[in-house]
């Protein structure tokens, strides 16, 4: 045997079977529907709408992360809806920079935030309203 150790770590060469193909360091999936319906098990999932008439999303997340961008989706009838539950994992929202959201989440052992900086003009009309369920894992909303 030669005193050298075998490189274990993943590959990131494109094509390889243990790098972008299965799931590892992977871009966002572009999804132009008007509804998202997306479900992450002992893994990850990364989404970008670039839909003009997004109504909603139903998103699940269990041992897991989900991330959904709506920066290039466009509301089609305010406001849109996300429907978002998270055990033992994580559901990130990513919005516009001037969209109101309203949380209506119930968190058990977990947190539901929009962690977005307040700003001093917001526009009265809600863009987009989560609802929800977490335990022992996390929703936020960011810009």
């Amino acid at each position: 045997m030669s005193g050298k150790k075998k490189d274990c770590r993943p590959s990131i060469e494109s094509g390889s079977r243990t790098g972008p193909d299965i799931g590892l360091l992977t871009k966002a999936e572009e999804v132009g529907e008007q509804s998202v319906d997306g479900i992450a098990v002992f893994g990850g999932r990364n989404q970008r709408v670039t839909s003009s008439r997004f109504t909603g999303a139903d998103l699940t997340a269990l041992f897991g992360g989900y991330e959904l961008d709506l920066r290039d989706a466009e509301v089609a009838d305010r406001p849109a809806r996300i429907s978002a539950v998270a055990m033992f994992g994580g559901v990130d929202i990513i919005v516009p920079r001037g969209w109101n959201v309203r949380l209506d989440v119930l968190p058990i052992f977990g947190s539901a935030e929009d962690e977005r900086p307040r700003r001093e003009a917001e526009h009265e009309e809600i863009d987009l309203i989560v609802t929800g369920f977490v335990a022992f894992g996390g929703i936020s909303v960011n810009d």
